[in-house]
This record gives C-alpha cells, sequence and structure tokens, in this order.
C-alpha cells in the first residue's frame, strides 16, 4: 500500500471510532436523562404523599378545633341536663371520629432512596 492509502485507511478507522464514540455518549446521555427524570417523578410523588397528608391532617385539626369551640358554646347554652350530656355525646362521638381518621391517614415521611 502506498502512503496516501494508509493515510485515507486511518482516517476511515479513526472516523468510525469517532463515530462509535458519539453514539455511545448519546446513548450514554439518553440513558442518565432517563434515570434522573425517574428520580424526579419518585421525589414528586413522595413530596406529594406528605403534601396530601398534612393537609388532611390540617383539615382534622381544623375540625377538632370547631367542635371544642361548638361544644364550649352549647354547653354554655344547655339548660337542661339531658341537653349537656347530649352534648357531649357528640362531642365524645365526633373526637372519636377524628381520631380514627388520624389514624387512617399517618404522616409517613419519606424514607430510604427512590430506586
Amino acid at each position: 500500500m502506498t502512503t496516501p492509502e494508509r493515510f485515507r485507511r486511518r482516517q476511515r478507522i479513526e472516523g468510525a471510532v469517532v463515530a462509535i464514540l458519539g453514539i455511545l455518549l448519546l446513548v450514554q446521555a439518553w440513558y442518565f436523562q432517563d434515570q434522573d427524570k425517574e428520580q424526579r417523578d419518585c421525589i414528586r410523588d413522595q413530596v406529594q404523599s406528605v403534601v396530601n397528608t398534612l393537609t388532611e391532617r390540617g383539615e382534622l385539626s381544623q375540625r377538632e378545633s370547631d367542635n371544642t369551640s361548638r361544644v364550649i358554646l352549647a354547653v354554655s347554652e344547655a339548660t337542661e341536663e339531658g341537653e349537656f350530656r347530649q352534648v357531649l355525646e357528640d362531642y365524645r362521638t365526633e373526637q372519636e371520629a377524628i381520631t380514627a381518621e388520624r389514624e387512617a391517614n399517618p404522616i409517613a415521611y419519606p424514607t430510604g432512596t427512590c430506586e
């Protein structure tokens, strides 16, 4: 082989290697981009779960506060013992319902990693 033919052959080989490296870099970039998206989606889902739980728990706290205010006002206005007992029974029933809902919706903070 002559020198120009060797030079062209080496250029073709180098060009093929560069093309293969380019393709590998594109595949690697796509893979890491996909992994990054999965991680972001996982973190977003975990944060949204905590936000939803805290929102529900906040609403339960508001219900509890409203229930307490309602019983205080009702007791102060009760004129008979039967009314007084009914107010307290309604209060206890509502408090039990709130407690049951709290137990059904525990705050589950994310643990571990997204995989």
